[in-house]
């Protein structure tokens, strides 16, 4: 009989222990028996199989970020991978680490072949350490590399905004000008025109008074 564990470690959270057994599914979707709570793991990411050596197997479900296995084989759609103590396993930002197998001898060939590996001193653990570490690092520069993406998509967003406001306002601007200047002006007509018509009034009483002075004189005489 085996007895599997995996340490389970989600971005911001502390780590958990769960046991592990064939049909186990692991994904982010709450139907799964191990939910992660991970956006960069898929809704079904993965799940524990029986290997074809009676021994256990992780397959990958056909996620979008697939599922990396230490620093070497990363596993596409229904690709999977024998898991043995110590292997860590990396599915989005969570890192997994299998621990337990065959129990007091039993198991099949492929379990105790893992397990009497698992007891090289320290060996094993080192390199899963080393293997988680390799991911954080590698999930850590993806993620440093979008902020900057992004900072630089806004920054970008932000000064395009700045322009177009300003290129608005200088518009507005012209716009009020212009209307101001043919406002000037046609005050400016209408003034002209009205002193003309004042000048045409006095110049029309001044002839008529002029008349009205002669024809006066006229009659005296």
């Amino acid at each position: 009989m085996s007895k599997w564990e995996l340490r389970v470690e989600e971005p911001d959270k502390a780590p958990r222990t769960v046991p592990c057994h064939a049909g186990l599914r692991v994904g982010r979707h709450p139907s799964n028996d191990l939910v992660l709570d991970d956006a960069k793991a898929s809704a079904f990411h993965a799940k524990f199989a029986e290997g074809v050596d009676g021994g256990l197997a992780i397959l990958d479900c056909g996620s979008t970020n697939k599922t990396l296995i230490e620093s070497g084989p990363i596993l596409s759609d229904g690709e999977s991978y024998p898991i043995r103590c110590g292997l860590t396993l990396t599915i989005g930002r969570t890192t997994i680490v299998v621990s337990g197998g065959p129990q007091e001898g039993t198991g099949s060939a492929a379990e105790l072949a893992f397990a009497e590996q698992s007891t090289l001193p320290g060996a094993v653990a080192e390199q899963a350490r080393a293997a988680a570490e390799q991911a954080r690092l590698a999930a850590e520069k993806i993620r440093s590399l979008e902020a900057e993406k992004a900072r630089e998509a806004a920054a970008k967003e932000a000064a395009a905004k700045e322009a177009a406001a300003k290129e608005a306002a200088a518009k507005e601007a012209a716009a009020k000008e212009a209307a101001a200047k043919e406002a000037a002006a046609k005050e400016a007509a209408a003034k002209e025109a009205a002193a003309k018509e004042a000048a045409a009034k006095e110049a029309a009483a001044k002839e008529a008074a002029a008349k009205e002075a002669a024809a006066k004189e006229a009659a005296a005489k």
